[in-house]
């Protein structure tokens, strides 16, 4: 009888802890929705914890139990985009076998979601320098593993192209760099003019355009 109360009263802890867990990510959740949608609409500097914490529909002292401060609100918004696209990611090399299409459909998906989510990429790859040393920051503390694992993925891919003759013999981790750098300069060139050209149209030409560059000549179309 009493090993069946002690059984009875671990089940109900048991039970208790999992609301109090589901509820905790319920209350994140709203929090990190409420702060993307106070970023986008008044940027990250003018967005206050307590215009985020009105939106949520919660007290403020609920947001300082479960973040550190603003910023730390802002960098869990990007590492939740983050980790959507790294499933994403990871799915596409996954089922991609050559390099060079792995390539394209990645940078298709990198420019699909950064179309999808305009307004708080014109925040992240803002100009300003207050915007860039606030990227920094958070991408040093919170998401430096996702580039990381980007890097040695895409590496990887280019490694394999340049084995194959699918690519410029060329080092690797260079042309990683150069996907790296060309992506972020098309999108802030597109940040800057949004409305020149039709985006599937800009995204599909720099597709070819990167591809085109890699290529070696002997495999290029006359």
């Amino acid at each position: 009888m009493r090993r069946t109360r002690q059984i009875a009263k671990g089940k109900s802890r048991t039970g208790r802890s999992l609301r109090k867990t589901r509820e905790r990510e319920f209350r994140r959740a709203a929090i990190l929705e409420a702060a993307e949608s106070e970023f986008i609409r008044k940027g990250f500097h003018r967005a206050s914890i307590a215009s985020i914490a009105a939106r949520a529909g919660f007290a403020v002292g609920t947001l300082y139990n479960l973040f550190r401060d603003k910023e730390d609100i802002y960098a869990h918004v990007l590492r939740h985009h983050h980790e959507e696209l790294t499933r994403e990611f990871d799915a596409l090399v996954a089922q991609i076998p050559d390099p060079r299409v792995a390539i394209a459909a990645i940078m298709r998906l990198f420019l699909r979601r950064i179309s999808l989510h305009q307004p708080l990429a014109q925040i992240v790859f803002s100009n300003e320098p207050s915007d860039r040393l606030l990227f920094e920051r958070t991408l040093k503390h919170h998401h430096t593993p996702f580039i990381a694992h980007y890097s040695a993925t895409l590496t990887d891919l280019f490694r394999r192209g340049v084995s194959e003759g699918l690519f410029l013999p060329l080092d690797p981790v260079c042309l990683t760099l150069c996907f790296q750098a060309f992506l972020l300069g098309f999108v802030r060139y597109w940040n800057l003019n949004p409305t020149l050209t039709p985006f599937e149209t800009l995204a599909e030409n720099a597709v070819q355009t990167f591809l085109t560059a890699i290529r070696p000549p002997e495999s290029r179309s006359p």
